[in-house]
């Protein structure tokens, strides 16, 4: 029994001393919106997140957070609708540094993190598999690859294809859509004129070919299946370019070129045929402040997604010659109420957003931010924009206008009321109905 008393008294200081060396903490996340055009219009989500993380040693890193979380709707009407629990992040980080080597910082992180490309809006979801960074000076080269199977429906906004889409409704698949990501990046700050340079490589290839039977279409079948299609692989190739042009003015540009290989359904030929996959991606902003102006900031930022005239759907739906139309891994928001994938697609966007009490330097109240943007939207070939309802419409799609109130009185508690509506093409000369809503986002983390 003494023995016995010994070991467990041992056992509880080494657990508390574990314990506390952790850091933990939680966030509560609640949107409760209206609009028009959702499904249904009333949207309720709700996330509870858990998070965990401790250094071992001087170098390493571990990184946990799990949530349980609540939704009433998906994006696309489809999908998971209910309670439902997810590992956010679970990831162990290093990072080991030598000022005195030519090879200056030399970091890891494998498990499930977050990859964002160097645009942000063509991969920006979170993957389970490795990441490696090698600082030199004065530039940095960093290479990830994962795989998004293991993503949850929920959680995953990966919809390339018409497998992905059909697995939105499928209630016996659990998980994402099945792809393994690459991204190879070489970055290179302040290499002349303070610019920063940052060159890509990005990959994705599906995985549904190597299951059994997965339902797929095969070169040469003569029957047309738009649930399942064929599959999807694709390469992006990125230059962008980002810096001052002066103290207080900004700008930005990339140019991504896509390659690859589709599984079409050729109407000329009537059979699936692999098409190459020959399409871009443009993107230009501008960014003025002027802070004695209650932190005034200005913003322009314009977008090209190249399109197809042939393409019969969004989602593998090429049907001659090669696949133009530019065509990102996730999904994104690019407005509040209209929102279309990035694909066969021109926009642009004038932004103004300033903090009203900045002069009060008051911590309560500085914090609050008025925020304004205009966005007009042109189809690039004028076929099919994804948001439903908008099938063979005119090369001009519509404006949006969005304003947004943002206040955090401390950094624990952050409040935002947004709103929007767009007013599609006919709206003044014939009658097309607006489409609007308004969200309320609110964020508390303990």
């Amino acid at each position: 029994m003494k023995r016995l008393a010994v070991f467990l008294v041992v056992l509880g200081f080494a657990a508390a001393g574990l314990v506390s060396a952790l850091d933990f903490g939680g966030t509560i996340d609640n949107t409760t919106g209206y609009f028009t055009n959702g499904v249904p219009p009333f949207d309720q989500t709700n996330k509870l997140s858990i998070w965990f993380n401790d250094y071992i040693g001087k170098n390493l890193f571990f990184d946990t957070q799990i949530s349980g979380n609540y939704q009433n709707q998906t994006t696309y009407g489809g999908g998971y609708v209910g309670l439902y629990a997810d590992l956010d992040r679970l990831s162990l980080e290093g990072q080991f540094t030598n000022p005195k080597r030519d090879l200056r910082v030399f970091g890891f992180d494998v498990g499930r993190f977050p990859l964002v490309d160097p645009t942000s809006v063509i991969y920006n979801q979170s993957i389970d598999g490795f990441n490696l960074t090698f600082g030199f000076q004065p530039f940095s080269i960093s290479a990830t690859a994962g795989y998004t199977g293991l993503t949850i429906k929920p959680s995953s906004t990966i919809i390339m294809s018409a497998a992905d889409l059909n697995g939105l409704t499928n209630t016996s698949q659990y998980f994402g859509s099945p792809r393994v990501v690459g991204l190879l990046t070489f970055t290179a700050p302040s290499l002349l004129y303070q610019q920063d340079l940052t060159l890509s490589v990005l990959a994705q290839e599906d995985m549904r070919p190597f299951f059994p039977n997965n339902g797929l279409a095969s070169p040469g079948d003569t029957v047309y299946s738009p649930n399942t299609g064929g599959a999807i692989d694709s390469q992006y190739f990125t230059l962008r370019v980002s810096g001052p042009i002066v103290s207080t003015f900004f700008w930005n540009g990339s140019f991504t070129f896509e390659s690859g290989s589709m599984l079409s359904y050729i109407t000329a030929a009537s059979q699936y045929e692999y098409k190459p996959i020959l399409a871009y991606l443009a993107h230009g902003g501008l960014r003025y402040f002027i802070p004695a102006a209650m932190n005034l900031a200005m913003g322009l930022e314009a977008d090209y997604a190249s399109g197809d005239p042939d393409f019969v759907s969004l989602y593998g739906g090429n049907s001659a010659g090669n696949a133009t139309a530019f065509i990102p891994i996730t999904q994104g928001t690019l407005a509040a109420v209209f929102s279309p994938q990035l694909t066969n697609l021109i926009t642009g966007t004038l932004s103004f957003s300033i903090k009203p009490l900045s002069r009060l330097h008051n911590s309560y109240l500085s914090n609050l931010q008025l925020e304004l943007k205009g966005i007009p939207f042109w189809q690039a070939a004028g076929n099919i924009v994804s948001n439903p309802g908008n099938v063979n419409t005119p090369i001009y799609l519509g404006t949006e206008i969005d304003g947004t109130i943002n206040y955090r009185p401390v950094s624990d508690l952050g409040v935002s009321v947004s709103g929007g509506a767009f007013a599609p093409k006919g709206y003044f000369s014939s009658g097309a109905p607006l489409q609007y809503g308004v969200k309320m986002d609110a964020s508390f983390s303990f």
